[in-house]
């Protein structure tokens, strides 16, 4: 026969058994004649869409996803063929065996069903278990904590190294961990309620930081950076100066009682009672007219 003007695959599909199907409704002999080879081609080309041969057999093409398996017709969508086999409901090949994705894992070639991954060679459902390294565990009663599987206690759902704990319980500061602490401090944990962290160095009794130091503000008091003791000194404008009394108070750089002296513009008048302008001044020997100081007469006249 003469099959040289077709392409490559329609020969193929009339040698795989076409023929058959067209000389029901084509003469062998009409296919022959040059005359009517394009007629036919276009009759042949039509039936080859409406029909699809996997080896030797023919079968009606349903879908345009359809493809072969071995001897038979399938569809990805709802099938899977593996090494030419076809398995119904399949969604991917293991080991040559088809399996359905959703409800089952391949590892290493086995199928394990009821999984959803792989923890070294076995399957493992995600939900109720775990995997550690490359061995299974049940999470309800255990946990892995840094390659090594350990038992789960109540409320410890953390890891510190190899450990477990609970953050209500402990502190966990690089790798290792501290009962009773809240926080880390550099490579140290502690209780900021008991203690306070400053500058990487943690100071006992500590509520305040006073630079790269620790201070109690109810004992202690930080001026400039420097920590001092509220019953000895004072901090004033920056400078801790020596407390006289417990009823001292700043006055620039030093410190006054106000029961005997006054503080005007930053300065100390012992025995005055009160400030006009910058000056100190005592009510019962003189008196302050516009900013002005000026003793009052023995007579009693005022001189403002």
């Amino acid at each position: 026969m003469r099959w040289n003007f077709l392409p490559q695959h329609e020969r193929v599909l009339w040698a795989n058994g076409i023929q058959f199907y067209h000389s029901r409704v084509l003469r062998r002999e009409n296919f022959e004649k040059g005359g009517r080879q394009d007629k036919l081609l276009r009759a042949l080309r039509l039936q080859s869409k409406a029909r699809m041969c996997c080896v030797d057999r023919l079968h009606t093409r349903v879908s345009t996803w359809m493809k072969c398996c071995g001897g038979k017709v399938y569809i990805p969508t709802f099938d899977v063929c593996c090494n030419g086999k076809l398995f119904s409901g399949g969604t991917n090949c293991c080991g040559g065996i088809g399996f359905d994705y959703a409800k089952a894992q391949c590892c290493n070639g086995q199928i394990f069903n009821g999984t959803n991954s792989c923890c070294g060679t076995e399957g493992y459902n995600t939900a109720v278990e775990g995997c550690c390294q490359v061995k299974r565990y049940n999470k309800i009663r255990f946990t892995c904590c840094a390659g090594k599987i350990v038992t789960r206690r109540a409320h410890r759902e953390l890891c510190c190294g190899t450990e477990n704990y609970s953050r209500d319980l402990a502190v966990c500061c690089k790798g290792k961990l501290f009962k009773g602490g809240t926080d880390c401090c550099g490579d140290e944990g502690y209780h900021r309620g008991k203690s306070k962290c400053c500058n990487g160095v943690i100071f006992k009794a500590a509520t305040h930081c006073c630079g790269a130091v620790g201070f109690n503000v109810r004992m202690q008091g930080c001026c400039g950076g420097t920590v001092y003791k509220l019953a000895q000194s004072a901090c004033c404008n920056g400078t801790v100066v020596v407390r006289n009394s417990r009823f001292s108070h700043c006055c620039g750089k030093r410190t006054y009682v106000k029961r005997t002296a006054v503080c005007c513009s930053e300065r100390v008048f012992e025995r005055a009672t009160d400030c006009c302008g910058a000056e100190g001044y005592s009510k019962g020997s003189q008196k302050c007219c516009s900013g002005k100081l000026f003793n009052i007469f023995p007579s009693g006249n005022s001189p403002c």
